[in-house]
């Protein structure tokens, strides 16, 4: 056995220890109740949202974990995914679901669960950029999955934004759109013949992203009625942004596509050229 599967046998004995010590105090919870009834709501805080979560985050983790030691790329890649992506997100939406039932108890706020919401979707976004640094699959994967995880980031920030104040959205989520489009693309553009595009969309991405935030604060100024003396030239602008990125993504296509047509070019004249090179002793063999 090597030293990596070594390690990763000893890791889940580990995790199956914790938890079953995690099911021994889960199934004490209800008679500590009984025992300390003024701390009832912090037992149950502890159990909904501390414990349950906990044991099923260290399960999906552990399933992840051995189907990482198993022979064959897509056990691999389906553990990497559970390790890395499933496991937190299920753990941050088990506490923050487990965190606001308990607060609703105390706090009465109608904005609660939005807020609530679109704080998971923003774990849900750091979570997927963090496994796009690190996870599994090349590059080009990796930076698609960042960029769609920024987008969802993104999102959420502009629902979080939207929440204290509608037009405050605005700009994340015109990034947020711009992100998923660029993540999108770079996994598109891994097919072989668009190859050259990778890199061209790569360089780009940002400024796009970037760009469309500016079209976004200029379309949330629009929006402010103390600022719509001046929407005219605010739209005037946003647009004039709009063509600066439509320009860049047409001139970057034009690039990869031109690159990709002479490689098609070129690997068709050398199959002509070699044809007529073989071609021409045959004709002096007959003449």
């Amino acid at each position: 056995m090597s030293l990596r599967r070594l390690g990763r046998h000893y890791g889940g004995v580990r995790i199956g220890i914790v938890i079953a010590v995690l099911l021994i105090v889960l199934a004490l919870g209800p008679s500590m109740t009984s025992y300390a009834p003024s701390l009832s709501l912090f037992i149950k805080w502890l159990i909904n949202v501390v414990l349950l979560p906990l044991i099923i985050y260290l399960a999906i983790r552990l399933t992840g974990e051995t189907l990482m030691t198993r022979a064959g790329t897509a056990f691999k890649a389906l553990g990497s995914a559970l390790v890395g992506v499933v496991s937190p997100i299920v753990l941050a939406y088990l506490f923050l679901n487990g965190t606001l039932g308990i607060i609703s108890y105390v706090i009465h706020f109608n904005k609660l669960p939005s807020i609530f919401a679109a704080s998971f979707v923003i774990i849900v976004g750091a979570v997927i950029i963090n496994y796009g640094r690190g996870g599994f699959g090349g590059e080009p994967i990796k930076s698609s999955l960042r960029y769609i995880g920024f987008a969802v980031l993104l999102y959420g920030i502009a629902w979080l934004m939207a929440i204290a104040y509608a037009p405050l959205g605005t700009p994340f989520l015109y990034a947020s759109i711009g992100s998923a489009l660029m993540g999108v693309a770079i996994l598109i553009s891994l097919h072989p013949s668009l190859k050259p595009l990778a890199s061209d969309l790569s360089r780009v991405a940002r400024p796009i992203v970037a760009l469309l935030f500016v079209v976004g604060l200029m379309a949330m100024f629009a929006q402010i009625p103390q600022l719509r003396p001046y929407s005219g030239y605010l739209t005037m602008m946003s647009m004039i942004l709009l063509a600066i990125v439509v320009v860049i993504i047409g001139y970057r296509l034009y690039t990869a596509f031109s690159g990709i047509a002479r490689g098609l070019l070129r690997g068709s004249m050398s199959n002509t050229l070699g044809n007529r090179h073989y071609s021409l002793p045959v004709r002096m063999m007959y003449s």
